[in-house]
């Protein structure tokens, strides 16, 4: 009797296969998420900065406080406005980035006469 050449995989090999993919893909897409957070985080913490140095360029020009609310793109910024002397202010933002650490950045003007 002759015998034919079996072409394919068998079951075992194929499970196998599955098993390496599933492990890897869990291992790779967290990771990735973490990345996706971590990128949106920075970009939050820019749009920050931009507020902060707008505030303060704000009460330089003017002396007046600003709201203690500003959005921007979707976040809320929390400012706290401390007067340090006369003519002398600081100014602290505080927002929740995606990677829920809460943020604080703080940044002072002195306003010459």
């Amino acid at each position: 009797m002759l015998m034919r050449s079996e072409h394919g995989f068998t079951l075992l090999e194929t499970l196998t296969a599955v098993l390496v993919i599933t492990v890897c893909l869990s291992f790779i897409v967290p990771a990735y998420i973490k990345i996706i957070q971590e990128r949106e985080s920075l970009k939050q913490e820019e749009e920050a900065l931009s507020v902060l140095n707008q505030s303060l360029y704000h009460w330089i020009q003017n002396e007046k406080d600003q709201p203690s609310i500003i959005s921007q793109s979707g976040v809320q910024f929390h400012l706290v406005w401390q007067l340090l002397g006369e003519g002398h202010i600081q100014i602290c933002l505080d927002w929740s980035p995606p990677n829920k650490r809460s943020q604080r950045l703080c940044g002072e003007a002195v306003h010459f006469r």
